[in-house]
């Protein structure tokens, strides 16, 4: 697929790392790590993100300002299997959602201005990242961030059994959330739940005309999104939302020298 251009984003001030020790033999936090490059900490704002920002990895970092400890901020790892960077830091999923909406680079049921977009922005008791609002009618759009990709769409305790050496590295499936969960009887993210359930109720009440779930994939090795099984609340949350009317959507990027390609929609499969 061709590329649009230019990037969505850029960025600056950057440096590959290898990861040596996260968390740091510092700074005790599983959210610093030390690389093998320099002595001065790097913040890992997604932990270990599936792998990703642990011992031997490398990423890419940007230069942080200010006095804090860290002095550097995991931005991207790197997948070894499929030869791509990905995106790891979930404050770059708004980043480039703005900037898809800014360069109107996805279809959607209404037309809207760029001074129509409104990042986090309130309604009600709910803060979302984007509200479009043309004169009266909203339309609301919420970004999650989508670092993990998978072969087979299979809880963790099933998929590590599993022998995948012969799977395209290029076709894995990109899936949403993956974490650590308290027990079975837990979802990975009640937050996450809790946005799908605030887009329905802003439908049936009338507050938006349009409510959509965006997953914004922070990597191009895949061929379909699909919501976790390992996750069983998090399917049925995005089965109610469907039928509530709330749009699921996702998107794919690819990382070249530092910055950020749209590289397409992606089927979003639920079953």
């Amino acid at each position: 697929m061709e590329l649009l251009n230019p990037p969505l984003i850029i960025l600056k001030n950057k440096s590959q790392f290898t990861i040596k020790k996260r968390p740091s033999s510092i700074c005790k936090s599983p959210y610093v790590a030390d690389v093998e490059e320099t002595d001065e900490l790097v913040h890992a704002p997604s932990l270990s993100c599936g792998g990703l920002v642990d011992k031997g990895e490398k990423v890419i970092c940007s230069k942080k300002s200010g006095s804090g400890k860290c002095k550097h901020l995991v931005q991207l790892g790197y997948d070894n299997e499929s030869s791509v960077f990905v995106s790891t830091n979930p404050l770059l999923a708004n980043k480039i959602a703005n900037s898809i909406l800014l360069n109107k680079m996805l279809k959607f049921p209404f037309n809207y201005n760029r001074e129509d977009i409104q990042p986090e922005c309130t309604i009600g008791n709910s803060r979302f990242d984007f509200v479009i609002q043309n004169s009266d009618t909203k339309y609301i759009i919420e970004v999650k961030a989508v670092p993990i990709a998978i072969y087979e769409n299979l809880s963790v305790k099933e998929y590590i059994k599993n022998d995948y050496s012969n799977f395209n590295t290029n076709e894995k499936i990109a899936v949403f959330p993956i974490g650590y969960r308290k027990s079975k009887n837990h979802p990975i993210s009640e937050r996450a739940i809790k946005h799908l359930d605030e887009l329905g109720d802003n439908l049936e009440s009338g507050n938006a005309k349009y409510a959509c779930c965006l997953f914004i994939v922070g990597r191009d090795d895949v061929i379909s999104f699909q919501p976790a099984k390992e996750d069983q609340f998090y399917v049925a949350a995005i089965k109610k939302a469907i039928s509530r009317g709330v749009k699921i959507r996702a998107i794919k990027m690819k990382w070249i020298d530092g910055k950020c390609y749209f590289n397409g929609e992606l089927p979003v499969i639920i079953d």
